[in-house]
């Protein structure tokens, strides 16, 4: 596995870090709305291996994502004020998504 050296929040200026081990073994897709997400994972070979919807409440996409392996990546769209979900990805020790946001097709 190989080694990520993260900031804790990649968005706001922290001087706190920790390092997280990329687990290949399962990909995340978070589609956000107002009320709840909708989670797609994604094994190795991209099959799909669940999917359910996670209403917004303290805690609760934490607790679905904490059964997912250490590491697992999480892509979430770029949305308002989602910032906090972020976070819970944090707190069940995935991947954050990137706070670099993509180039523009020339």
């Amino acid at each position: 596995m190989k080694a990520l050296h993260l900031p804790l929040h990649p968005w706001r200026e922290s001087t706190q870090e920790k390092d997280v081990q990329l687990c290949p073994m399962y990909k995340v897709g978070c589609d956000a709305h107002k009320r709840y997400s909708h989670f797609a994972v994604l094994d190795q070979d991209g099959q799909l291996h669940r999917q359910a919807r996670v209403e917004h409440q303290p805690g609760a996409i934490q607790a679905f994502l904490d059964t997912l392996p250490e590491g697992t990546p999480v892509a979430l769209e770029s949305v308002g004020n989602w910032y906090w979900i972020a976070d819970e990805i944090e707190a069940a020790a995935c991947l954050p998504p990137s706070p670099t946001p993509p180039s523009p097709r020339s």
